[in-house]
């Protein structure tokens, strides 16, 4: 069984090698890279921007997912409060 990486005392049960004492705090998983030696960042710098425009592609349609993947590329927010909507 392999010892934590960190404290060298309890049982490994965290990706980076680490036991769950030392792996539930930030300063300590910081320090060492996850098992994979891949490490994804997340950018947080609030919430995405909203579309510059409202689509009039009704919700379900293949236009709408075509706005919704374009959005996504841009990295907006996928939906406008303006989109078409399917009324009664």
């Amino acid at each position: 069984m392999r010892c934590c990486r960190h404290c060298e005392r309890r049982p490994v049960s965290r990706p980076r090698g680490l036991c769950g004492r030392c792996g539930r705090k930030g300063w300590i998983r910081e320090r060492y890279s996850t098992a994979s030696g891949v490490v994804v960042k997340r950018e947080r710098s609030g919430p995405a921007p909203l579309p510059k425009k409202a689509t009039r592609a009704l919700p379900g349609s293949d236009a709408k997912m075509e706005v919704m993947r374009k959005r996504a590329r841009r990295r907006e927010q996928l939906f406008h409060p303006a989109d078409g909507t399917v009324r009664d």
